[in-house]
């Protein structure tokens, strides 16, 4: 599996939880995957700003959902994915970190 199809399989999996601990489990065997593989960090990196980017969108379209119930689902999984990209260290709360030299 690329990178690519991970973050889209990433997505699509954080779309269908209905909770915060469904988003750390996904983050966590994602975290364990690249532990485990001799993925460049340069890769690595660019995965996680194409998540980023991913949950921008997501969190676009939940303000823009219908379903209200849907649309707040939404918020709350973009949220924990956040969370979770800053306690990995993934994600500075003020932005993307640098990569690493």
């Amino acid at each position: 599996m690329t990178p690519d199809e991970l973050r889209r399989n990433l997505i699509d999996m954080l779309k269908q939880c209905d909770e915060a601990a469904e988003v750390r489990v996904l983050f966590a065997e994602v975290y364990l995957m690249f532990a485990r593989s001799q993925v460049d960090e340069s890769v690595e990196k660019s995965f996680w700003d194409g998540v980023l980017q991913d949950l921008d969108v997501l969190r676009q379209e939940a303000t823009t959902c219908f379903d209200t119930d849907v649309g707040s689902m939404l918020t709350t999984v973009v949220a924990a994915a956040q969370e979770e990209l800053i306690a990995g260290g993934k994600l500075n709360p003020k932005g993307p970190l640098k990569a690493s030299s």
